[in-house]
């Protein structure tokens, strides 16, 4: 192996080690939905046993249902907590993200280099927002991709059902992720592909597994919720809200790594890593516009620039919400610049100085010295915050929570943090799973016995005393003038820092 080659690969590999590593020994997540998955591996997990009452209170439905592989994979008994296999989930996703790039980039003949400024997007919107389904499944596109660049070049039955397989794999994670993957690879053989249009269709077939399942899905789907069809809502939107909104899509340098810092900080760091990729794409453009001439990097190029028009055509068209799902096109920034990276390795591929070389590496050690100081100073103000802050509630009680303080750093991260009594205690709590859409857990027992939770209590002071029958409040912050009134039953049992937990006075 050349001197260059080694070099590179104890690069990549330390980046990989050095980021598993803050991501498996960090105690508590800053991620916002983070613990909303933890909560529903953890009843799937231990539903139906007598030490707690999930069965009572809580209902699984995971048949041919999409968004299930983090349950499946954290609530599986072969891990010793759900908190252990969510660590060992995280060190999956880290792993597999920037080797799935290096894959695609030894796939395409590019500069394996650029591999390395997959890091500067690891921790990115869907990551910062605990969308954990969407987070496995973006490695696992980028490896379908890669299936896809040789199944368009020999068309076998091993690689036909091996993209079969990744597609209906892609379901399970997400069905958002599976959807994206089908236009991918639709896209890619109907333009790579210099046959008959009913030799297309024939190669097509392995896409029709994930298709049934999405089409069963989406039947049962819209049975069980009813309202409004989404054609019905898609006119809508398009009519009136899609232009008046479309600015908002002018943020996509930003998505990603905007939660390092508060404020315009947080902004301006997350602007650095976009343009710093972005830059070195257009002086790749500028540089080596000659060599675009070549048959191999146009042959190269090519699936690239299906891969740009489809992420791009993605990111602009789809709505920001449908109904019982939210933040849909700020996912997909990430695969713009996942492109651009793919873009950039060709265009270097025998260009790329040392110097370069060299800010590459300088710019991926920043950002993870940056989120290294973000996970500790996370865990640092949450030391107090653990099982034994519950240690004298029984699993049986009834929580609810009120998050007043949600910020760190100036950003949303603590809204959904009762559920981590679900999670340590096996106990009941008001948690938003039961009552949306998207997850496959949902509610026994009725409004009057356990309440809907009461979201984004701190940005909106909508506590009204819903909690009043609740045997435990879970507070974090100063309760504001409108709450403390509905809290006059209850007295003050435990406090910790920013934490405070309220027993009902009977």
């Amino acid at each position: 192996m050349p001197r260059s080659d080694r070099i590179f690969t104890f690069i990549f590999l330390l980046f990989i080690i050095i980021h598993a590593y803050i991501v498996g020994t960090v105690r508590l997540y800053p991620f916002l939905d983070t613990p909303n998955h933890l909560a529903i591996a953890t009843i799937y997990r231990y539903y139906g046993e007598p030490t707690n009452q999930f069965a009572r209170f809580y209902t699984i439905d995971t048949f041919l249902k999409p968004n299930v592989f983090h349950l499946f994979f954290c609530g599986s008994r072969l891990f010793p907590t759900v908190e252990f296999a969510n660590k060992v989930f995280y060190c999956l996703y880290v792993t597999l993200f920037p080797l799935s790039i290096l894959l695609l980039i030894k796939k395409l003949g590019g500069n394996q280099w650029f591999s390395l400024l997959s890091f500067l997007f690891l921790y990115n919107i869907n990551v910062l927002y605990g969308f954990n389904g969407f987070i496995i499944a973006i490695p696992f596109l980028m490896f379908t991709f890669w299936t896809m660049l040789y199944y368009s070049e020999n068309r076998t039955v091993p690689l036909g059902c091996a993209l079969s397989t990744l597609l209906v794999l892609l379901f399970f994670m997400h069905a958002l992720a599976a959807l994206f993957g089908l236009l991918i690879v639709c896209a890619c053989l109907l333009l790579l592909n210099n046959k008959s249009f009913f030799g297309v269709i024939k190669h097509c077939i392995p896409m029709l597994p994930a298709g049934a399942l999405i089409a069963i899905w989406w039947y049962r789907d819209s049975g069980q919720f009813g309202g409004a069809s989404l054609t019905k809502f898609l006119f809508r939107y398009y009519k009136g809200e899609y232009f008046s909104t479309i600015y908002l899509r002018g943020g996509f340098p930003i998505f990603d790594n905007f939660r390092l810092q508060d404020g315009v900080l947080g902004y301006a760091f997350a602007l650095v890593f976009s343009l710093f990729v972005m830059g070195l794409v257009v002086k790749g453009l500028f540089s080596f516009k000659r060599q675009l001439l070549k048959t191999e990097i146009r042959s190269s190029m090519k699936p690239l620039i299906i891969l740009m028009i489809s992420s791009s055509a993605v990111f602009l068209l789809i709505p920001e919400r449908m109904p019982g799902y939210s933040f849909l096109f700020e996912r997909f920034s990430v695969f713009i610049f996942i492109t651009l990276i793919l873009i950039g390795s060709v265009l270097f591929s025998h260009n790329l100085k040392p110097a370069l070389k060299g800010a590459i590496c300088v710019m991926c050690f920043f950002h993870f010295l940056l989120w290294a100081d973000y996970f500790h100073d996370f865990d640092k103000q949450n030391k107090s915050f653990n099982k034994d802050f519950f240690s004298s509630v029984s699993n049986d009680s009834k929580l609810a929570g009120l998050m007043f303080d949600y910020r760190f750093r100036g950003r949303s991260v603590y809204d959904n943090f009762t559920d981590y009594f679900i999670v340590w205690k096996q106990g009941i709590a008001t948690t938003r799973v039961i009552d949306e859409r998207s997850f496959p857990v949902k509610r026994m027992v009725s409004t009057d016995v356990l309440p809907q939770y009461v979201e984004w209590a701190g940005k909106y002071d909508s506590y009204a005393g819903q909690y009043a029958a609740m045997d435990y409040i879970l507070v974090r912050g100063e309760l504001s003038p409108q709450a403390a009134k509905h809290l006059q039953n209850f007295k003050l049992m435990r406090q910790a820092n920013r934490w405070t937990l309220y027993k009902r006075d009977l």
